[in-house]
């Protein structure tokens, strides 16, 4: 019974193409896109360099390659061409992408299809090579050797997220010492040097009382002035500064500034525009435009009634013909005779075409009645002379050769007479004359027949040829009707080239008569312009406080009146803020001097308070370190507890699922041993527990060559399933090796479970031809949508790779749903 559906996934690698890399020779090209992939071929054929094609174009690294081989790059490419590329297309959350890389000596050209944590993700969690199959083990068990951290910490970072404890850990960790804490904080020491300063300040401050209050008095005399400027009933707040402040800013002189400012640029702008309105050169430009407005439009209808006409006639009579929707008026009329003439082209080549297979077929069809009599002439001749003899003529000379043996003299075996009298011929002789001539005649006659078969199959041939070319004949009506239409569309094709000079003119005339009417409807407009601009100065003036302009007003005089008082008005208001800006300026430096005073006055109390301030923070500092060390303490018993967590039910329990399912017989189990002790560095060591719980040695002591191979495949499976897949790919090069057949049947169940359960996405190359028949078979599909993709790969007579790959899709056993 078929699943419903198809396994949807957030991400694939759907189609690889590889031309000359590595053992690769040629160009290879196969699809990716299914949930199983299976790579068949034997040993040198390619399967590896195919894994590494792809791992360089989703991450443009081959790690199996540069832990052996530093300069490995060079090697990419095949040795006997030198250039190589990959192209690879995937499907992720945000669509289909392209991978196009160019592998030379040189090195690598393009940009792989992955970057940062997900290239990273995808060497260490989807992809196992052979090398690294034959030493992930060692991988995780051994420190890295470098100075970032190991595989095992950043799986268990990846897993758990433990970059913010490390974080805190590391971030605390000056705090947790008051040595440390020098460099970082250097406040702390700093201390005890403040008082001294502290003290001198103090003496200062103390000589600059006197200065302040000398500077205070004349700051108020200054104040004084600057308020009789602008209000002498503002005098009696001077010793109320907030009040005089608050009665300053509400007074401001700035939003009548501004309004008048803007009432004097729209004065300047209508003055402008009358100045363009009343001037002499814009009556003059009128007259101008008219006059050549009226000759543009008399010349085109000049055009138009004379060869204007006849164009647009023809233009007319062939759309009407050809069905052109287009008007001359809507575009050129140079456009509308290209376009008119292409179409009648068309239409004359087309009428053409099928008047001459006309013509053709006609032709032919004479021919064929003229072979058709001929043969039936031929036949008839041919069935005279094939008739009864032929059978007569055989059976006679037959009898007459079953009558030879029974002659031994001249007298005849039926009648008895003597042959003597008749001829002299012996009787024998003239028999055997007889019977050859009676063959002759019976081969001759059975030629013929041959030859009437062969004519009657060639008269059925010329008669089926006849009826085809019958059909295809153009009926008389038809005919003639093309004839016509051709003939008065070449006619029309004439007509349109000997216009196209008349329509170019006219195309000409029509430009200068629509430039001449725009200009026109510009200057229509005028009159209306100097009714708004009227209005525009009447109400300039209201808003000015003058009278409202009358009909008979000049507008100019009424524009200059208004520009004059509204700039005298500005003055006024110009000096008044600037009053009010040195009134504003002197209040602040009395607030100044105020605070300078003040300051001065509170010195001493400050000093003393910044003696408490420094003894309590020192205090609160050491309280902090205390908090920190013991922060440190729980960061790292979380930490701790959190690891072993993990490490017992999750990477461990997943692990040690895994390894029994595939060796279910193996009484040792691989698992990573309990770190008494975890800290921000961790080592991996290898331990086996026993079935019945005792623990038992490294897997490479305890385990089989077969076992040990599964521990480390099972070890890559874990660690794929413990987390959160980035990418739900699994890519496995040969993995099978050292397992027995109970091995190879539980990892193909391993397999259909990653496929169906969690979404995986698998791609496995295998070399035994029986082990990948036997896997074709266990992971095919079982629903519709689901689909495996086998491929073969091999090598041609000359050495280049060849590759054949097959989709095999789900098809219901008809015999079992029965």
């Amino acid at each position: 019974m078929a699943r419903p559906g198809r396994l949807l996934v957030t991400s694939a690698i759907e189609h690889l193409t590889v031309e000359d890399f590595r053992s690769i020779r040629g160009h290879v090209s196969l699809s990716l896109d299914a949930p199983v992939v299976l790579i068949h071929g034997q040993n040198g054929t390619g399967k590896t360099s195919l894994m590494a094609a792809i791992e360089l174009a989703l991450t443009g690294d081959v790690p199996s390659m540069s832990r052996v081989e530093p300069d490995y790059l060079k090697y990419l490419p095949h040795q006997a061409v030198g250039t190589g590329s990959v192209r690879l297309r995937t499907r992720m959350a945000g669509g289909i992408g392209e991978t196009s890389l160019k592998v030379t000596s040189a090195g690598v050209e393009g940009a792989p299809a992955l970057g940062g944590r997900l290239a990273r993700f995808y060497g260490e969690r989807c992809y196992l090579s052979q090398a690294t199959l034959g030493r992930l083990l060692e991988i995780y068990e051994a420190p890295d050797g470098k100075s970032g951290p190991s595989a095992l910490q950043r799986f268990v970072k990846d897993l758990l997220g433990l970059d913010r404890l490390d974080a805190l850990t590391d971030g605390l960790r000056t705090a947790g010492n008051v040595l440390r804490l020098r460099e970082p904080v250097p406040q702390y020491a700093a201390a005890k040097d403040e008082i001294p300063r502290l003290r001198d300040r103090l003496r200062a401050d103390r000589a600059g009382v006197a200065a302040s209050e000398a500077d205070l008095e004349l700051a108020k005399e200054q104040l004084r002035l600057f308020i009789a400027g602008i209000d002498e009933g503002l005098t009696i707040l001077l010793d109320d500064r907030e009040r005089l402040a608050q009665r300053l800013k509400e007074q401001s002189e700035e939003p009548s500034l501004l309004q008048q400012a803007r009432l004097r640029r729209r004065i300047a702008v209508a003055m402008e525009e009358w100045g363009v309105l009343s001037g002499a050169d814009a009556m003059i430009a009128l007259t101008v435009v008219q006059a050549e407005h009226r000759a543009n439009d008399s010349a085109l209808r000049a055009w138009r009634d004379g060869v204007g006409g006849e164009l647009e006639n023809v233009l007319g009579h062939i759309g009407r013909a050809l069905g052109i929707a287009e008007n001359p008026a809507d575009v050129t009329y140079q456009h509308a005779c290209r376009v008119a003439s292409a179409r009648v082209d068309a239409e004359v080549a087309r009428c053409t075409e099928v008047l001459n297979g006309h013509d053709i077929d006609h032709t032919r069809l004479e021919q064929i009645a003229s072979d058709i009599r001929s043969g039936q002439a031929r036949l008839a001749l041919l069935d005279r002379s094939v008739g009864e003899s032929v059978g007569v003529a055989q059976q006679l000379a037959r009898a007459l050769t079953q009558v030879v043996p029974h002659v031994h003299e001249d007298d005849c075996p039926v009648c008895g007479r003597n042959f003597r009298e008749v001829s002299s011929v012996p009787l024998a002789a003239h028999l055997s004359r007889r019977i050859a001539a009676l063959t002759q005649e019976a081969g001759r006659l059975e030629a013929v027949a041959k030859d009437r078969s062969t004519t009657a199959s060639a008269l059925l041939q010329a008669e089926r040829e006849r009826d085809a070319v019958s059909g295809r004949l153009v009926e008389d009506g038809v005919r003639d009707a093309l004839k016509e239409r051709r003939a008065t569309l070449s006619e029309a094709r004439l007509a349109l080239e000997s216009r196209m000079v008349e329509a170019a003119e006219g195309d000409r005339l029509r430009s200068k008569a629509q430039a001449s009417e725009k200009r026109l409807a510009e200057f229509a407009g005028r009159d209306n312009a100097v009714s708004t601009l009227r209005e525009i100065a009447s109400d300039l003036a209201v808003q000015a406080g003058e009278a409202p302009l009358g009909t008979d007003d000049a507008i100019g005089d009424a524009l200059s009146q208004l520009a004059s008082t509204v700039a005298q008005r500005e003055a006024s208001l110009a000096e008044r803020q600037e009053s009010r800006r040195k009134a504003t300026l002197a209040l602040v430096s009395l607030r100044a001097i105020d605070a300078k005073l003040k300051s001065a006055r509170e010195a001493l109390e400050t000093q003393q308070r910044a003696f408490d301030r420094l003894e309590k923070a020192k205090d609160e500092a050491d309280r902090r370190i205390e908090l920190a060390k013991g922060l440190i303490r729980t960061v790292n018993e979380s930490r701790s507890r959190i690891v072993r967590k993990v490490f017992d039910e999750r990477l461990n329990a997943v692990w040690r699922e895994l390894f029994i399912r595939l060796a279910p017989e193996e009484p040792f189990v691989p698992a990573f041993a309990m770190p008494s002790r975890i800290g921000t560095v961790m080592e991996a060591k290898l331990e086996t527990i026993y079935r019945q719980g005792r623990k038992g040695g490294n897997p490479k002591a305890m385990l089989s060559a077969g076992n040990l191979n599964t521990a480390a495949l099972t070890l890559f499976l874990a660690l794929n399933l413990s987390v959160e897949p980035d990418l739900p790919w699994l890519l496995i090069d040969d993995p099978v090796q050292n397992m027995d057949d109970v091995h190879i049947s539980q990892f193909a169940a391993l397999l259909r479970t990653l496929k169906r359960q969690h979404g995986r996405r698998v791609v496995l190359a295998v070399h035994d031809r029986a082990l990948f028949e036997y896997l074709a078979l266990e992971l095919s599909p079982t629903f519709v949508g689901d689909r495996l993709i086998k491929v073969e790969l091999g090598r041609s007579m000359h050495g280049e790779t060849t590759c054949s790959w097959e989709p095999v899709i789900y098809e219901e056993d008809n015999a079992i749903a029965a």
